[in-house]
């Protein structure tokens, strides 16, 4: 980046997606492990069969969290994983 770029400073999800006092300020939200019930949402919303390609997969690597630093990110990620536990699974 040489100072010129535009960057989207939007930060933790927690934070633009809640107010002041902490409550979810969006409708709906969806898991990103479970998109089909996305589709199967925006399908009804728009009265439309959609058909998505599956495009730009990353490849699965396998690795492993130390304890110290797992217990650190859930910590840290708290707000995060609350906001998840409310999202969609159907």
């Amino acid at each position: 980046m040489d100072g010129n770029d535009v960057v989207s400073h939007v930060g933790r999800p927690s934070r633009f997606m809640t107010n002041t006092e902490k409550n979810i300020r969006v409708d709906i939200i969806f898991r990103y492990e479970n998109l089909n019930s996305y589709l199967i949402f925006l399908e009804e919303r728009f009265r439309e069969t959609l058909n998505l390609q599956n495009l730009n997969t990353s490849a699965h690597l396998e690795f492993a969290l130390s304890s110290q630093i797992k217990t650190r990110l859930q910590e840290f990620l708290t707000p995060e994983y609350e906001i998840y536990e409310t999202a969609r699974t159907t």
